[in-house]
C-alpha cells in the first residue's frame, strides 16, 4: 500500500495523536521517527497526512484507504485499521519537524551507557519518499534527505531519578550528540521528563515512562540474520513494560534508503515480521537490525511536529547488544 510524494507530519485528528513518518536522521542513524498508538486496545498503526490549504480533507481510511484529500490543502485522512487513508493537498509550506532521542545500551566497562541528542529541522514541503504498511511494520524508500535549515529550541534538558543531562545547539546549528556512562533513570517505568525553553521552536515539556530492557535469544537472532525474500519471520523475547517492542532493518543502495519498523506490545513475548515488509529491500544486500523496547511520544507546538524516542536495547544471551544483519538477502 504504498503512499508517495506525500506531505508527512503529526497531526491532531479526531482527539487522536497520529505516529509521525519522518526522512530524519536522529543520532541513532534512523532515518524514521514513528509513533505507533494503541487504538480500541489493539496495536493499529496509524498515519497522518496534514496541509495547511483551505480546501476540505480525504475520507476516513477503510480496509482500501481513505480518498485524497482536496487538491489545495486540507487535512488527509487517518489510517484505518487496515489500510492508509488519504493524502492531504500539497502546501508550500515548510515542513517543521523536531527530534529528540535518549538510548541506553550495554557497556563492557559500565555495563550500560547512554547516547542522547536533539535536532530540530526545516524540510521542504514535499518529501522524497514511499511509505507502505504492513501489518506490523511500517516501510520507508526515500531519497537524500534535503533540510532547509536547522533552528533552536533552547538547551534541552533530559532528566530523570538518576541524573540530568542538557543537549545544546552547535554554533552549525545542529545539536551535540552526548555519550555518558549509565542510564538516566534507575529502573523501568520510573518517570522521564525532557523539556525545553523554547527560541525558534516554542517551548515544550513532556513525562513518560522508561523503557524495560528485553532479552533475545539466539534463535531469533539467526532467524533473522537467515531470513530469505517471501519468508515470513517469527520471533520471540522475553521481559516486557511500558514501551513497544520495535525491530527496525535498514539498508542504504546508492542515494536511496530503506528502512522498516516493525512494533509489537512488548508484553506479548512474540511477533511475525510478515514477507511483504522486508521485500522492497533489495536481493544481494545485507540489511542491518537493532532490537529496542521503546517509548515514542510526539507533540505538536505551535507548527512544529516533535518526536521523542527513550529506548533501551535489547540483551543478547551474553549480553551484548542485540543487532546484526540478515546474510544472503
Amino acid at each position: 500500500m504504498p503512499v508517495s510524494g506525500a506531505s508527512f507530519r503529526s497531526c491532531k485528528f479526531s482527539g487522536k495523536i497520529c505516529r509521525t513518518v519522518t526522512p530524519e536522521v536522529t543520532p541513532r542513524g534512523s532515518r524514521l521517527a514513528l509513533l505507533l498508538v494503541y487504538v480500541a486496545g489493539a496495536l493499529i498503526l496509524q498515519v497522518c497526512a496534514c496541509s495547511s490549504g483551505s480546501a476540505g480533507g480525504g475520507s476516513p481510511g477503510s480496509a482500501g484507504g481513505g480518498s485524497p484529500g482536496g487538491a489545495t490543502g486540507g487535512t488527509g485522512a487517518v489510517a484505518g485499521a487496515t489500510g492508509l487513508g488519504g493524502v492531504g493537498g500539497a502546501s508550500a509550506s515548510p515542513r517543521k519537524m523536531g527530534s529528540v532521542y535518549i538510548g541506553s545500551a550495554p557497556d563492557p566497562t559500565t555495563s550500560s551507557a547512554t547516547t542522547a541528542g536533539a535536532d530540530f529541522i526545516l524540510y521542504p514541503s514535499q518529501d522524497n519518499c514511499t511509505y507502505e504498511a504492513h501489518g506490523p511494520c511500517a516501510v520507508a524508500i526515500c531519497g537524500t534527505p534535503n533540510p532547509q535549515g536547522y533552528l533552536s529550541a533552547g538547551t534541552v534538558v533530559l532528566s530523570s531519578d538518576v541524573m540530568t543531562q542538557q543537549v545544546t545547539q552547535l554554533i552549525n546549528g545542529t545539536y551535540e550528540s552526548l555519550y555518558f556512562p549509565g542510564d538516566l533513570w534507575s529502573a523501568a517505568g520510573v518517570t522521564v521528563t525532557v523539556s525545553a525553553p523554547g527560541g525558534d521552536v516554542p517551548a515544550f515539556s513532556a513525562q513518560f515512562p522508561a523503557p524495560a530492557v528485553l532479552a533475545i535469544p539466539d534463535a531469533t537472532s539467526v532467524a533473522i540474520e537467515i531470513a530469505k525474500h517471501g519468508q515470513d519471520i517469527a520471533l520471540t523475547w522475553q521481559g516486557g513494560g511500558a514501551c513497544q517492542a520495535i525491530f527496525e532493518f535498514s539498508e542504504r543502495q546508492g542515494d536511496t534508503t530503506y528502512d522498516a519498523v516493525c512494533a509489537f506490545p512488548s508484553s506479548d513475548d512474540s511477533g511475525t515480521i510478515p514477507a511483504a515488509a522486508l521485500a522492497p529491500f533489495p536481493a544481494g544486500t545485507a540489511p542491518t537490525y537493532t532490537f529496542t523496547c521503546t517509548v515514542t511520544t510526539n507533540l505538536m507546538v505551535g507548527d512544529w511536529a516533535i518526536n521523542i524516542r527513550a529506548l533501551a536495547d535489547a540483551r543478547t544471551p551474553d549480553g551484548n547488544r542485540a543487532e546484526g544483519a540478515i546474510s544472503g538477502w
